[in-house]
């Protein structure tokens, strides 16, 4: 008997544990659309997708910048690795090469894109 008892009492705190879970989500959307910043939403649909190329124009740069960044540490890294390949057997020469290239290529990006935009005859236009 005591073990339906615990039974019961596990199944009542779960099916109250996901009710509590229901409520606060409910709650949560109802508040986010009360919201005054929501409500006055300045554009339309077009405006939004407006904004948001505009806000992956302003990433770009800083995204390039960051995968330079990302390659020197990825040459770095295959620089060290390289030097303790001696001391550790589980570094392999396969993966020093795959960092070492990763990195360069990284670390070229910009230089990619300005070639590959003046061979296929558009203005090369500076990204980095």
């Amino acid at each position: 008997m005591s073990r339906h008892m615990l039974l019961s009492v596990c199944v009542r705190a779960t099916l109250l544990k996901d009710k509590l879970t229901q409520h606060f989500s409910k709650g949560l959307v109802a508040v986010a659309a009360a919201s005054p910043v929501f409500a006055n939403a300045g554009s339309d649909l077009a405006g939004m997708v407006t904004s948001t190329a505009t806000g992956g124009v302003t990433i770009t740069k800083g995204a390039l910048s960051l995968a330079q960044m990302v390659g020197v540490v990825f040459v770095i890294g295959a620089l060290i690795a390289a030097k303790n390949k001696n001391d550790n057997p589980q570094i392999k020469v396969s993966h020093i090469a795959g960092a070492l290239i990763f990195g360069v290529c990284l670390i070229a990006v910009p230089e990619i894109i300005k070639r590959s935009q003046s061979q296929v005859g558009l203005t090369p236009i500076n990204v980095g």
